[in-house]
């Protein structure tokens, strides 16, 4: 599954009408989830300020300008990375 997603600090990310859901989806991480209509919103290993938002539930999804594209050893052959730095699995370190 390709999914376009953006890595932002905890601080930086709020949600601004209802409160989603928490479902553990692993040992290492949570998934949070629109209660209305179960759009996934973040992905959150534990211990980790670090938020992945899925970029298709924010307001203006256009205003963010992507700067990598990580975990590419799952992509699919038509997708391509030649335009920006690419990492094989995890992103680069913070």
């Amino acid at each position: 599954m390709h999914l376009d997603g953006g890595c932002l600090c905890g601080d930086d990310f709020r949600v601004i009408q209802g409160e989603p859901k928490i479902y553990q989806s692993t040992a290492e991480g949570v998934r949070k989830f629109c209660g209305r209509c179960g759009t996934q919103l973040v992905f959150q290993t534990v211990g980790s300020p670090v938020l992945d938002v899925t970029i298709a539930s924010l307001d203006m999804p256009d205003v963010l300008q992507p700067e990598a594209h990580i975990w590419t050893e799952s992509k699919r052959s038509y997708i391509g990375t030649q335009d920006l730095p690419s990492f094989h699995n995890k992103r680069p370190a913070e």
